[in-house]
């Protein structure tokens, strides 16, 4: 759901985002965030139940160039299965928000004798679009049973390589006890568009051209992240 104010305070504070260059690594991508921030980004229709074909060839195209760039997606769904807040209490959360959204949409548009809803719901089906996306073009993915973040957090940690999603909870994450930290990469800030670069020694060994997507990355020495794990979750409150 998100921490409210979190990510004001993160982009505010000098020192907490450095500038990254994302190519030729393994990226954790957090799937439901995903779909629902390409959806938004490419201006669709919400009331019509869904201009999905439109949202396959949007979604495509940023595959595409994660693709040119070496990096390869690995995309977590979560699931709706009770344990310790159950992620379904979350979706019957923003299932009424969702009813509230389009109750007040309908009174301003029947009051103003208008024909345009404006709503910003994302379709029912941009998940199983999205999984049909990434079937079709053998990109990784998996379901969690339950709340899927912590899962992808871990799996950062365990591939070494960065996470990226639209929700700032992933600020305050820590996977285990230990206060292990992953690089987290606001999904926001990668660019939708691949530069060319000086070839790394990657692209050198393999004869390459060298491409990268700009971003901006959790700067884990910055101010933000010397706060340790027992104090991060107060953020939440």
């Amino acid at each position: 759901m998100g921490i409210r104010g979190l990510w004001t305070y993160i982009e505010s504070s000098g020192g907490n985002l450095s500038v990254y260059e994302l190519h030729n690594q393994p990226l954790v991508i957090d799937a439901e965030n995903f779909a629902t921030a390409c959806y938004r980004e490419a201006a669709l229709r919400c009331e019509f139940g869904g201009e999905y074909l439109a949202f396959k060839s949007y979604v495509q195209s940023l595959l595409k160039e994660f693709s040119i760039c070496g990096v390869e997606p690995i995309f977590v769904f979560g699931g709706c299965h009770p344990k310790e807040g159950t992620k379904l209490d979350t979706l019957m959360k923003r299932n009424k928000e969702y009813f509230k959204q389009l109750a007040s949409a309908l009174l301003i548009a029947k009051s103003t004798c208008s024909t345009e809803l404006n709503i910003d719901i994302a379709p029912r089906l941009n998940r199983n679009v999205l999984v049909e996306i990434l079937r079709e073009s053998s990109i990784r993915y998996i379901a969690c049973e339950r709340e899927a973040d912590i899962s992808t957090a871990e799996l950062a940690v365990h591939l070494q390589c960065p996470v990226t999603s639209g929700d700032s909870d992933f600020f305050i994450y820590r996977p285990n006890d230990n206060n292990q930290v992953y690089n987290f990469i606001p999904f926001s800030t990668i660019s939708r568009y691949s530069k060319r670069s000086v070839p790394c020694s990657i692209c050198k060994r393999s004869g390459a051209s060298c491409y990268f997507m700009l971003c901006s990355i959790l700067n884990n020495s910055g101010p933000f992240s010397k706060l340790k794990y027992p104090m991060l979750p107060l953020f939440a409150i």
